[in-house]
């Protein structure tokens, strides 16, 4: 049970972190080519995560 709470909060806080790391980047005029793998990403370890909680 514990390792269920541990690997949603592993899941969770990558995913922000992705989705953070692409919001802070997205208005930089460099490397723009795959920023938005890091929102695909981000989006899709959120939704794991909160899967996992249930």
């Amino acid at each position: 049970m514990q390792n269920k709470f541990f690997l949603a909060a592993i899941l969770l806080i990558m995913g922000i972190y992705d989705m953070a790391f692409y919001y802070n980047r997205r208005h930089q005029p460099t490397n723009k080519r795959g920023l938005k793998a890091y929102l695909i990403f981000g989006a899709i370890l959120f939704v794991g995560g909160i899967l996992a909680l249930f």
